[in-house]
């Protein structure tokens, strides 16, 4: 968990430096590692601000829908799940 924690700092100093750089490979990135260590509510926060970034992108949305799923919270996944579904048809 130690070297989680550090990851996550990294990842962070990383955003502040260049917020819309790179997402996948920071908030993304840190995301899934809050995600792995069952701090849902960061990784969903890590999710949301990128959503400011890239509104309505289907790797957010998925990633959400992934950890509501997780979490337990079916309507919110039902939702997301429903939106995958609007952005992959709409293509």
């Amino acid at each position: 968990m130690k070297n989680l924690d550090k990851a996550v700092q990294s990842l962070k100093s990383t955003i502040e430096l260049n917020p819309c750089g790179s997402w996948l490979l920071t908030s993304g990135l840190a995301a899934r590692t809050h995600q792995a260590m069952k701090k849902y509510d960061e990784a969903l926060e890590e999710y949301q601000v990128a959503q400011t970034i890239f509104p309505n992108w289907v790797p957010i949305v998925a990633g959400m829908g992934n950890i509501y799923g997780i979490a337990g919270s079916k309507s919110r996944k039902q939702k997301n799940i429903g939106q995958l579904g609007y952005y992959t048809m709409s293509f």
